[in-house]
């Protein structure tokens, strides 16, 4: 272990355990209704990133849960439809979308 002056573990002397290593992408699957777009556009805005897919989850991408209460004010003025922030705690957009369009094909009204 490469040590400092005093003794102690030189962390900035430290290898990267990551160099080299293979970083594997996941192919994002873009977001394909209305709704799961403008649903994307919203976490694009309030992250502050370029992409959202429809299968990536809000947390995931750095959302905490003051951010979702502003994707819910977004998603409420742009649709009229009242998102419970909640829902971003556990599902990815496409769920997302499909809790607040219940006629969407896969969402569990639909099956009835």
């Amino acid at each position: 272990m490469p040590l400092t002056p005093n003794g102690k573990v030189d962390r900035a002397a430290l290898p990267d355990p990551f160099a080299g290593q293979a970083v594997e992408k996941v192919t994002d699957e873009l977001p394909a209704t209305p709704l799961e777009r403008i649903l994307a556009e919203a976490w694009q805005t309030v992250l502050k990133i370029e992409r959202v897919g429809a299968l990536d989850n809000f947390f995931e991408l750095g959302g905490y849960s003051l951010l979702s209460l502003r994707v819910a004010k977004i998603v409420e003025k742009r649709t009229g439809r009242r998102l419970d922030p909640r829902t971003l705690f556990f599902h990815n957009l496409r769920d997302v979308a499909r809790s607040l369009d219940p006629e969407s094909p896969g969402s569990d009204a639909s099956s009835h």
